[in-house]
């Protein structure tokens, strides 16, 4: 698919993690009604990306694509522990989330 060796059932799934990490993301948009489009300049957005690295030593050695995505949009992460020597500072981390908590 693309030549990018992708297969396109990883990406319809809640958990499409693979083990040679070739999932790209989840895109979140909001479908809008006709009323609601009177609206739609008065609807702040700001770009975020979540991170899944659960363990400090996941992020090793990723700080300059992290610093690429950081330059477009406000990077959380999602990693549990007390290590977080390999985390950039700017990233937000909101360690392991239960459901309640999302």
């Amino acid at each position: 698919w693309g030549k990018w060796n992708l297969h396109p059932q990883q990406f319809n799934t809640m958990f499409p993690h693979t083990p040679d990490n070739s999932f790209l993301g989840f895109v979140v948009e909001q479908h809008l009604n006709a009323s609601d489009t009177k609206h739609i300049n008065d609807i702040k957005r700001q770009n975020h990306s979540l991170v899944y690295g659960k363990v400090d030593n996941f992020w090793k050695d990723k700080g300059r694509y992290l610093d690429i995505i950081h330059a477009y949009t406000e990077v959380h992460g999602t990693v549990h522990g007390k290590n977080f020597e390999n985390v950039p500072s700017y990233v937000k981390n909101h360690g392991i989330l239960s459901g309640r908590d999302l």
